[in-house]
Order: structure tokens, then sequence, then C-alpha cells
């Protein structure tokens, strides 16, 4: 190729580069300049390429006179886009066209584009280069809704949906053509699927009720919930987010899934009591119903996530929403200059070795029956057997273990209550995933309210145990330190008193958030056997609030 037809077709420069290098396509949006972050962190050199429609400079400005970070303003719908010959590139982030917008910026044509002809067009470069491909897709692709009569109402009569459903249109297709090369070209390609990403740098323009409900904050507007407000979200926040599609860029596997979602289903109505006990004061307004059309929950599966990525969200909901409030607030330049340090370390795959087995000759005819009765055994036992006496035993567990570290922590027995409060902790969590995985079945048979209520219940339970945790190891300092006849010194005295304000400050953060899950809990809705245990659970409420205000109190400066 000559000059001139080079600077027609790619008229911007790259910085020279060794080592590794990441095109991050979209990488000036929101989650796109995470991972351009995250890529720096772990000595990339980053190609961060967007068109500013819906992505902003600023997002990326701490980068911009970082020697391995190059900013191109292109559109890659634009015919003829391409990378030079000369530059390599490992790994290729597709981030584009991410986010849905709002009806006052309708980019639903940009949308569809960036995912089709944009998704074609990098696909080309990964085999051409023999890069490894990472789309970043969405999880609410599941849904759809098509008119069967009318283009004008294609996706419905409501310009929010119109943006929500072109937005899932368009990313159901560019995983099928991730899928086609993969399948045609052996294209070491994999996807990931994200869903309520919040947190610094989210455009509170776009659609979506985490984006409407931080903007309303920020603004100093009154909180609005639609319809009945039981509506659920599963907010994630982005640090967790971008760490698991870095991840996936560079220790996962060819051709697999990745689901990055929160496992925890909040409703509206209760993240707006989390959001009240986080920021403060801040009046709820219901409103009428909700013109947007609700798809059906689809139950997603984090099993990859979780085992071939080693991925779990680490930022608590309560945490997150006050990072986020508090950027959105405050002078935002102290942020830009934070050097990120990676956040995990990039692991060798272990090779084993198999043991090799005596073959045994069996009369396939003679046990053929046999083989099928055990195979439907095994399958009733390891899909409905096992976790259903799973999720009794670890309830039972849970409840017996909460019920005697709130009554030794009201005794004062601090060391007693925070081994049994912990043991709590886990079996709660364990029920919630027992839960879970029986939740296909338990549709069939029972309505999604009574399935949605247990579900509070033990998330209620676990994070009134963790609360009880921190609480007793707080007071287990404090009951200590009292009792030592032996004289301290004031630095010895300050250690101690910051060691109890930073548990106390856990202590809080996860009580507020079982207590906003226990004031939208339906109650009436529990099984009969779990209504005494949250009485347990509620008067655990009211010893650890007092608890913790006198430990905020005696040990405030």
């Amino acid at each position: 190729m000559n000059d001139s037809a080079r600077e027609r077709i790619f008229p911007f420069e790259i910085k020279k580069t060794e080592g590794k290098s990441a095109l991050v396509v979209g990488g000036a949006g929101f989650l796109g300049s995470y991972i351009c972050d995250q890529l720096i962190a772990h000595d990339f050199s980053v190609f961060c390429v967007d068109n500013l429609t819906s992505g902003r400079k600023e997002n990326v400005k701490q980068f911009l006179n970082n020697p391995s970070f190059s900013f191109i303003k292109a559109d890659i719908n634009t015919p003829g886009f391409n990378i030079p010959e000369e530059v390599g590139v490992d790994i290729i982030f597709h981030a584009a066209g991410l986010e849905e917008f709002s009806v006052d910026k309708d980019l639903s044509l940009e949308t569809l584009l960036v995912n089709s002809l944009g998704t074609r067009v990098l696909l080309e470069i990964a085999k051409t280069k023999k890069s490894r491909f990472v789309l970043i897709s969405s999880a609410d692709l599941y849904s759809g809704v098509f008119s069967s009569t009318s283009l004008k109402y294609y996706f419905g009569k409501d310009p929010r949906n119109e943006s929500t459903f072109t937005h899932n249109e368009a990313k159901r297709f560019a995983e099928a053509l991730v899928f086609e090369y993969y399948k045609n070209y052996d294209l070491d390609a994999s996807v990931v699927r994200v869903k309520d990403v919040y947190g610094p740098k989210m455009n509170l323009q776009a659609e979506g009720e985490l984006s409407r409900l931080i903007g309303e904050i920020v603004s100093g507007k009154k909180l609005s919930v639609f319809g009945d407000g039981l509506k659920t979200v599963n907010p994630t926040f982005v640090s967790d987010v971008s760490v698991g599609v870095v991840k996936a860029g560079l220790v996962g596997s060819k051709g697999e899934i990745y689901n990055l979602v929160s496992p925890e289903k909040i409703t509206l109505n209760a993240l707006t009591q989390v959001i009240k006990q986080v920021i403060g004061h801040v009046e709820v307004v219901h409103k009428g119903v909700s013109e947007d059309l609700e798809a059906p929950y689809h139950q997603l599966d984090l099993s990859t996530s979780y085992e071939k990525l080693d991925w779990r969200p680490t930022v608590r909901l309560a945490d997150g929403i006050s990072q986020t409030v508090n950027y959105f607030r405050q002078d935002r330049s102290s942020e830009d200059t934070k050097t990120t340090k990676p956040l995990f370390m990039e692991k060798t795959p272990i090779k084993t070795e198999g043991r090799k087995k005596k073959k045994r000759r069996i009369p396939l005819l003679s046990h053929l029956r046999l083989v099928i009765f055990l195979s439907a055994l095994t399958l009733v036992l390891i899909t409905i057997v096992y976790p259903g006496v799973a999720l009794v035993f670890n309830t039972y567990q849970a409840n017996k273990n909460f019920k005697s570290a709130i009554q030794n922590l009201e005794v004062d027995k601090a060391k007693v209550s925070a081994t049994q409060s912990q043991r709590a902790e886990s079996s709660y969590r364990r029920a919630a995933q027992n839960l879970q995985n029986l939740n296909w079945l338990l549709q069939i048979f029972t309505e999604r309210g009574k399935l949605n209520a247990m579900g509070d219940f033990y998330l209620i339970g676990e994070k009134f145990s963790g609360a009880t945790s921190a609480t007793s190891k707080a007071l287990e300092i404090l009951i200590e330190q009292t009792s030592n006849e032996t004289n301290i010194n004031s630095n010895q005295l300050k250690s101690y008193i910051q060691q109890i304000n930073e548990i106390t400050l856990e202590a809080k953060a996860d009580f507020n958030l079982g207590l906003a899950s226990l004031s939208s809990l339906e109650s009436e809705k529990l099984p009969t056997s779990l209504k005494d245990d949250l009485k347990v659970m509620e008067k655990g409420e009211v010893l650890l609030n007092g608890l913790i205000e006198e430990l905020s109190t005696s040990t405030a400066p």
C-alpha cells in the first residue's frame, strides 16, 4: 500500500510499541475506559478507537500522555477501516455500541451498524492478524419484541422500548457473527455478557433504571419508581466487570461465553431503600404503571465465570453507590490521576497426567436397561434431590447459628457470636445458591413472588449474619481492652479505636443492605417454616442497630 492510500484509510498515528498490544474499540466509553486502564496496568500497549458518538475523550484523558496508550478517533463502520500491516495486535476487545441510549439521542441505527458491519470489520482484522477476539455483549439479549403488522412500531410504540430492543437485537446478531467466524475460521474468540453495570463515569443519559435513579440523586430530584417497584436489576460495579473482561482476554478459553453479572437480584423498591441508607434522606415517589415492556426473566449461568475465570463481584452495592454518587458530586480531577494496579495475576494452566484404567468388557445389550436406569437416577439425584436436601440442611444450619449468635451477642459473648455468625453467613449464602439451582423446577409449582421472598430472606440472613460477625469482632476488641489491666499508650489506643471503627463500618454496610431488603420483603409470601426465623432476624435487627450505634458513638473522635 502506498503512503497516500494509507493516509486515506488510516489517517492517524499510532505510538511505537513493544511487547503485548490490545485494540479496544469503544475505549472512550464507560466500560471501555476501565478496560483500557486495566490493560495498561498489565503492561499492554493499548490502541483505543472511538468515534466519540457516545464515548467521551474525558474518560481517557489520564492516559493521553502515556507512551503505552494511543487514542484514535475513528469510525469502524467507515469503508476501508483497518490497522496497518506492521502493527501487531494480540487481543481485540469490541466494546462499542454497548450502552442503551436515551430517547433524546436516537442512536438505534448507529447501534445496529457498529454491532453488524463494525463487528465484521474487527473479526476480519482478528482473522488476518491472528488476534484473540473478545465481544462485550449484553445479558439482556434473550429478550426481544417484534411487531408482526407494522414497521412503524417494529420494536414497540414507546421510544424507550425501541432503544432497548434495538440494542438487544444488535448484540444478538453480533454474537451470531462471532460464532460463524469461530466455526468457519477457527478464530480464537469468546463472548462476555454484562448487565446493569454502574459506577463512576457511567452515562447518566443512557436508558436503564440505574442510570435514571443515580441521575436523579446527582441532580437533587426525588427518586421515581414506576409501577409496583418489583422489577428486578442486578447492579454490578464497573471495576468488577472490567476485571472479568480483561481476564476473559488474557486467561479465558477459546469459544467460551462468560456472564459477568452480579448474582444478587434486587427489586427497585429495595434498591431505593439502599440508596436512602447510603445517601441520607431522599424522597421516593411511586408513579403510575411503567410503559416499558418487561421481558421474561432468564436465569443466567454464572458457573463458567466462577470456575474458569475465578471471577466474582467484590464491590458491595452500598459501597458502589456511594463511590458513584461521590464521583459525580465532587471534583473528578483527583480521580484521573490515580494509577491502577493489576487486580489479578495471570495463571498458567496446570497440566495433569491422566491415569490409565483397565478396560472391562461389559455385555452392552444385557446391561443397557441398567445403564439407562442408573443414568436417569443419577441425573435426578444431581439436579433435584441433592439441591433440595442441601437447601433444607443449609437453611436449618443458617437459622440455628444465627439465632445462637444473637443470643450470645446479647450476653456479650462476642467471640462465640463471631464464630456462629460466620457459619450462619456461609450457610445462608449456600442456601441461596441451592434455591437458584432449583429455581427452574420450583417455578412450575410455586409462584414467582414466593420464590423472590425466599431469595430476599436468605439475602437478609446473609447480610445480618455478616453484620453480627463484624459487630462481635469490634465488641471483642473493646471488651478485651477495657478489661486489660495493663496501661496502654496513646498510639496503641488510637490504633485500637481505628481498628474498631473500620470493623464497625463493615458491620454498618452489611446491616444497611440487610435492612433495605427486610423493608421490601413480602413476609406473607414466606413459607410458614421460615416465619419464626424471620422474627429472630427482626429481633437481631433491633439488637444490631443499637450496638452499631453505640460502637460508632463510643469510638467517635
